[in-house]
């Protein structure tokens, strides 16, 4: 059984996207199918080279951008300082559209905020 709160959102979608139960259904499975796992992502990962600087490969090094990107920013998100993590690797600049994380203090990473106003 659905819970109701899903139902309702589930509905409310279908609506906005004008698409029937079905065909949504339908477009959210092949969606979620056309996604890797996360052993074939890091599978992938591994095949990666190596980061020259934190000389670990693709699957070690994005597990260690994880486990460490929280320690830097921990008054980002965990997706936003995952993205200034690999800026900082990369000794490059963030470019957002989210204006809160372009004010965000103490980043010590160049971020642009790129909005078209």
């Amino acid at each position: 059984m659905f819970p109701d709160d899903l139902k309702k959102r589930r509905r409310a979608r279908t609506v906005q996207c004008d698409l029937t139960m079905s065909d949504y259904v339908i477009q959210l499975i092949r969606s979620d199918l056309d996604k890797p796992t996360m052993e074939e992502w890091l599978a992938r990962l591994e095949k990666l080279p190596k980061h020259p600087e934190l000389n670990l490969t693709g699957a070690r090094s994005t597990r260690f951008l994880i486990r460490n990107s929280r320690f830097y920013w921990p008054d980002v998100s965990v997706y936003d300082s995952l993205y200034l993590m690999v800026a900082a690797a990369g000794r490059g600049r963030l470019l957002t559209c989210d204006g809160r994380l372009a004010r965000a203090p103490g980043l010590d990473v160049p971020v642009e905020d790129i909005r078209v106003r």
